[in-house]
């Protein structure tokens, strides 16, 4: 197998043209060095091969801490060794996201009241067990305390890449509710959001989840009335632009947000927009 590097997205990663033309993230310690371009005829060199992968998340892995990939790499390699099912391409990369944004959250002692880990330890018990050796592998190798309450968002992130049997077909037919949402945070701040970044990528993965919860109907009855009174003080414009993006979803798709969905928002849109 020879493939040429064609660009290093840092020390351990780089893109990769394989032979048939196709355009891989190849991961090898120390990969990113020397001349680019350059061919690999060496297999050792390659230790993993992402296809297909989101050029958003591309992007974003230059700046991503590596230790965090990693941990996302062997956490991933667990979960389907440990689960009969298939996941996105961008898995490693969604979950490395979502431990990083984790850390910075807890750093700031924003940390949520998540009762419905209660529901899913019978509706997905299976990815709870994932889910808890995550928590545990990144309390050892990251050197921090996890509360429990955090389980339920590695959950929903393993339940949210898990390829769905009947396509992605829903989630296209969410496209014109993010984008007009879109329109609301451009109005509302006065700004131009770029679409091909990955905050906006990230920004419309998180409207999926929330706009496929209300769909469902799900709810939860987590507590997290501490975070939200403090977020409305501290970004009083943010909430009231979620606040016209939650009258927006009653009009068009009759379902009111509880504070909880706010909370939700009030998070995402602060930080698409930082």
């Amino acid at each position: 197998m020879m493939m040429k590097i064609i660009r290093k997205i840092n020390n351990n990663y780089a893109l990769a043209r394989k032979r048939d033309g196709e355009v891989v993230v190849v991961a090898g310690r120390g990969i990113g060095f020397g001349t680019i371009p350059r061919y690999v005829t060496d297999e050792s060199q390659i230790e993993k091969i992402y296809s297909g992968v989101d050029r958003n998340y591309i992007e974003q892995m230059g700046e991503m801490p590596e230790n965090i990939l990693k941990l996302s790499e062997k956490i991933v390699a667990y979960a389907k060794k440990n689960l009969t099912k298939k996941f996105s391409k961008n898995f490693v990369f969604t979950l490395a996201d979502h431990i990083e944004f984790t850390i910075e959250r807890i750093a700031q002692n924003m940390i949520f009241d998540f009762k419905g880990y209660y529901d899913f330890k019978y509706l997905y018990p299976r990815e709870v067990e994932i889910s808890k050796y995550a928590m545990k592998m990144i309390e050892e190798e990251l050197k921090i305390k996890l509360p429990e309450s955090e389980l339920g968002g590695f959950v929903m992130n393993i339940v949210n890449s898990e390829l769905k049997p009947s396509g992605n077909d829903e989630d296209v037919n969410f496209s014109p509710l993010i984008s007009q949402i879109t329109v609301i945070i451009e109005k509302y701040f006065n700004l131009e959001i770029n679409r091909d970044s990955f905050n906006y990528s990230r920004f419309a993965t998180h409207m999926i989840y929330l706009l496929r919860r209300l769909k469902d109907g799900k709810k939860t009855s987590d507590d997290n009335r501490r975070i939200y009174e403090k977020l409305l003080e501290e970004y009083p414009d943010t909430y009231r632009c979620v606040d016209e993006i939650a009258r927006f979803l009653e009009q068009n798709i009759q379902s009111k947000l509880d504070e909880n969905e706010m909370l939700y928002l009030i998070l995402h849109v602060n930080r698409l927009c930082s």
